[in-house]
């Protein structure tokens, strides 16, 4: 199912098309990649449950890296990057009145 975007250039000037255009070919440009990165790592996991060694040519793999913590749970050493699903200790501290500000790493 297609998602319609609609947006209304009319009264845009023509850098402002431009810098439109150009957005929309980032988001194009990072999406397909996005694309053919994930169906490549599922034949590879496919691959690899069946017994099978392959490699993609041509792909350009973006590795993983490490981000840094951004928070330290106050009780002990447990950080958070910031990133992805709250932790419990995280959760737990903002139900109880605790303002993420406060247990941020400086």
């Amino acid at each position: 199912m297609e998602k319609e975007v609609i947006i209304d250039l009319s009264n845009a000037t023509i850098e402002e098309i431009q810098t439109a255009i150009d957005k929309l070919n980032a988001a194009l440009t990072e999406k397909q990649n996005f694309v053919k990165r994930d169906a490549a790592e599922q034949i590879m996991k496919l691959a690899a449950m069946a017994g099978l060694d392959v490699s993609i040519e041509g792909l350009k793999v973006a590795k993983k890296h490490s981000v840094a913590a951004k928070y330290k749970n106050p009780s002990n050493d447990s950080t958070w990057t910031g990133r992805g699903r709250k932790p419990n200790w995280v959760v737990e501290y903002v139900n109880a009145g605790g303002i993420l500000a406060d247990i941020e790493i400086k």
